[in-house]
């Protein structure tokens, strides 16, 4: 089996000292500088594409305050010297230009809620955009939650 590490450091410190393509793959999630960094109360009645409504919790988050501003564009040089491949989310919120084509793009099937219906990652593993639809934050809990079209009962 090969080596697995988990590192608990900052980040920049921990790629700053690898050598040059030092992992297979990275997925990432940086900063996206939207202050969505918990401490809001989200819960609430969300209406289903079938009319019905369910409640949903918003689980609770402490603020933290980690999401005051985008990442670096260093993160990124940084990112993509020491990974081999990579998906990166929230690719929608930053002003990164110098990635090529391979997106993917996460149907949320949250409607009604007060974030974004999608989310999209650069992936460096194709060249061409791939969807999937999943359901976040409890919605459809203990049902298929890979389709908006099924309704709660």
């Amino acid at each position: 089996m090969a080596e697995q590490l988990a590192y608990c450091m900052d980040c920049m410190e921990a790629m700053r000292d690898m050598p040059d393509k030092a992992f297979d793959l990275a997925i990432v999630d940086p900063e996206y500088g939207r202050k969505e960094h918990g401490g809001k109360k989200r819960s609430g009645w969300v209406k289903q594409k079938n009319g019905s409504k369910i409640y949903v919790s918003d689980g609770g988050y402490s603020k933290k305050n980690w999401d005051s501003k985008p990442a670096d564009p260093e993160y990124f040089t940084e990112l993509l010297r020491v990974s081999k491949s990579q998906i990166i989310w929230g690719i929608n919120y930053m002003p990164v230009t110098f990635l090529p084509a391979g997106r993917i793009v996460w149907d949320k099937c949250n409607d009604g809620s007060d974030q974004s219906d999608c989310e999209i990652a650069y992936c460096s593993l194709h060249d061409t955009v791939r969807m999937f639809r999943y359901m976040w934050r409890g919605m459809y809990f203990g049902r298929n939650n890979t389709t908006r079209e099924q309704g709660v009962k």
